[in-house]
């Protein structure tokens, strides 16, 4: 039998630019900036540390990696239900976010964003509806 685990410690996302990539965290998650915990290397900052309420989030500096994870969804938070995706379509309309419409899933609503990497973030319900064998399909968000 495997040993226990306990949870997540930190979520690790490759960022071209460190300092654009931190103010988009911030503003788009509100997340709080975790100073204390910044990586340095020869006086230059190459990872900075967000507190998203939930669990911290490590914006580091490699952006051939970057690159590599254009289009790619490592990760999908949870909200509580499709009301709660819908608040967040509203805010990232305000905040100039390209976003999916939010979109049924296989037992839950999901919305899809881009990161400045073009990453994809996905925001899922943990409220579910009737499992379906017929989601909705977008090429661009869902791929």
């Amino acid at each position: 039998m495997a040993p226990p685990l306990v949870g997540i410690h930190h979520l690790k996302f490759p960022v071209a630019d460190i300092d654009s990539a931190f103010a988009w965290y911030v503003k788009v998650f509100g997340a709080k900036h975790l100073e204390h915990l910044d990586h340095f290397s020869n006086g230059k900052r190459y990872a900075v540390e967000l507190d998203l309420s939930f669990a911290i989030v490590e914006l580091r500096l490699s952006p051939e990696q970057a690159q590599k994870e254009k289009k790619f969804d490592p990760v999908t938070f949870a909200v509580q239900g499709k009301a709660d995706l819908q608040q967040w379509e509203k805010w990232l309309d305000e905040q100039g976010v390209k976003h999916s419409p939010v979109l049924q899933g296989v037992v839950g609503w999901v919305l899809v964003f881009e990161d400045l990497d073009g990453r994809f973030l996905r925001l899922y319900t943990f409220d579910t509806h009737e499992k379906t064998d017929k989601p909705d399909q977008d090429a661009y968000w869902l791929g």
